[in-house]
Parts: structure tokens; sequence; C-alpha cells
């Protein structure tokens, strides 16, 4: 199991870190996003203790923690610190950019 944080941004006026686990179930390689924030985000410790996947990150210069079972991982919903006119934004931006349209499970790769 890793993690990754994509940074993406245009240059000047929005940016979104997005951070992804990557981890192998049976024969396939899983990719979930599990955080996602408005410029800023890393990842200060995670842990798998007794099977609990624990994430302590700061985002837009708040401290917090995701705590999932890794037996949940697949269900799990993305915990976002984006406004809805940044998901909009975001949107918008993946929309038009040919990585984003054209690499089916990556939508954010």
């Amino acid at each position: 199991m890793i993690y990754m944080i994509y940074k993406s941004e245009n240059g000047s006026s929005f940016g979104v870190d997005s951070m992804f686990l990557l981890y192998k179930e049976k024969h396939e390689i899983k990719i979930k996003q599990v955080l996602q924030a408005r410029w800023h985000l890393h990842v200060d410790r995670i842990s798998v203790n007794e099977g609990i996947l624990r994430v302590e990150y700061t985002a837009d210069d708040q401290k917090s923690v995701v705590e999932v079972p890794i037996e949940e991982l697949d269900g799990l919903e993305t915990k976002t610190t984006l406004s809805d006119t940044d998901k909009v934004l975001l949107k918008m931006y993946q929309d038009n950019q040919f990585i984003f349209r054209d690499s089916g499970q990556l939508s954010h790769l």
C-alpha cells in the first residue's frame, strides 16, 4: 500500500491537491481517492494498525484525521474541503484536460 498526492493548478488562481491510495487486492491494483483540498494538502502521518487505516493530515491549514477499516476502502467517500464553487471549477478543469478525459479509472492522474 502506498499513497501519493497529486497537485493540479492553473498556474495562478486555482489549485487542488488530491491524495490517492494505491493498494493490491487479490491480484488487482486498486486506486482510491481519499482526500481532496484546495491548495495545500500535507500528510502528517499515515499508518495501519489492527486493520484500520489512519491518515493524519493538514489541509487548508487545518489538522484532521481520516480513519477507515482496510476492508471498507472501496466504499470510502473522498473527504474534501472544496466548496461547491471549487467543485464546479475542478469539474470544468477536468472536462477540458485531455489527461482527465481519457484515463479511465485514474480520473485525476
